[in-house]
């Protein structure tokens, strides 16, 4: 049994009852990163079988990969159905949700994850999100490997390192640089 609690389909003791319960031929594709094709595999499992969780949270997650995201809501939103408690379904929709800044419906979908602190986060979030209010700056890069560093002062404070990185949320302060600024 895997981590998700599902019949993974490379379970010794299993055998070929593995493959008919996650989709074989679909989980071997996904797992080789056939991505068009593992979509099209969970497609025929769902006509077949329309209430089959794993089939729909993997074609969600497919979709999800290929950035369609009425697709991966459609499918994952109808895995979510069938199992409600589904951590990685949760996860899974959560990042659909926080990929197009729609945080009010990520923010539950993060906390039926088991991720409170993403769920608090993104709950806090109003307005139109990445806005830059007041005085911008062009700061010339002080590093770019092995990631990213510019330096800045906040609020005419002392000078401090930041770095960011493209797919993560959050400035990244500290409690001790927040206080300062």
């Amino acid at each position: 049994m895997t981590e998700d609690r599902e019949w993974g389909r490379r379970s010794p003791l299993l055998g070929g009852a593995a493959t008919a319960r996650t989709g074989g031929d679909a989980d071997a594709l996904f797992e080789a990163g056939r991505f068009e094709q593992a979509g099209r595999a969970y497609e025929e499992i769902l006509r077949k079988d329309p209430e089959n969780v794993h089939a729909a949270r993997r074609r969600g997650h497919v979709a999800l990969l290929g950035n369609e995201f009425p697709d991966a809501e459609k499918h994952l939103t109808k895995a979510l159905d069938l199992a409600p408690d589904d951590r990685q379904t949760n996860r899974l929709l959560a990042d659909c949700y926080t990929r197009q800044d729609r945080f009010s419906l990520a923010a539950p979908r993060w906390q039926a994850a088991g991720e409170d602190a993403y769920a608090r986060w993104f709950a806090a979030m109003r307005g139109t999100p990445y806005q830059v209010h007041g005085d911008t700056a062009r700061l010339p890069w002080t590093q770019t490997d092995p990631f990213p560093l510019v330096e800045a002062s906040i609020n005419g404070g002392p000078k401090r390192s930041f770095t960011f990185y493209t797919r993560v949320d959050s400035l990244g302060v500290s409690a001790k640089a927040a206080r300062e600024a």
